[in-house]
């Protein structure tokens, strides 16, 4: 039973993870994923989480002798993780933060060219685009 509780501990803070990561790395993130949250709420609870599922696995691996698992235990707990490693993987975490990059990438050039055209509107000589007007000779 305990390789149960230990493994779904496991999957739901790797999956936790993947969320929060996602969430947190979105160049407009939700109001769910500020800052103040992710820090003190989700990284301590996924952290918490992750810790009791490695010390549940680790008491049932100690334990092997005076209470050994169930073929049944073994196998929903093998089902457990492998549903993890699936959810993991349909959330295709890797193209989703390569597209986050990219974004904000875009957002950040729109950005600076924003406060070049703006500094360039006040002191002509600073920019130097296709935009800066010409000086009278």
């Amino acid at each position: 039973m305990f390789y149960i509780i230990g493994t779904a501990a496991l999957a739901a803070a790797v999956i936790g993870f993947c969320v929060v990561l996602l969430g947190a790395r979105n160049p407009r993130p939700s109001v769910w994923f500020q800052g103040v949250l992710v820090a003190n709420v989700y990284v301590p609870l996924i952290i918490g989480i992750g810790i009791v599922g490695i010390g549940v696995l680790v008491r049932s691996i100690i334990l092997v002798k005076s209470e050994p698992p169930s073929l049944l235990a073994l196998a929903i707990s093998m089902a457990i993780a492998a549903g993890a490693a699936l959810a993991v993987q349909q959330m295709k975490v890797r193209e989703r933060l390569a597209f986050y990059q990219r974004k904000q990438a875009i957002r950040d050039t729109i950005e600076r060219v924003r406060r070049q055209r703006a500094d360039a509107r006040t002191d002509p000589g600073t920019f130097s685009g296709p935009d800066r007007p010409k000086r009278a000779a």
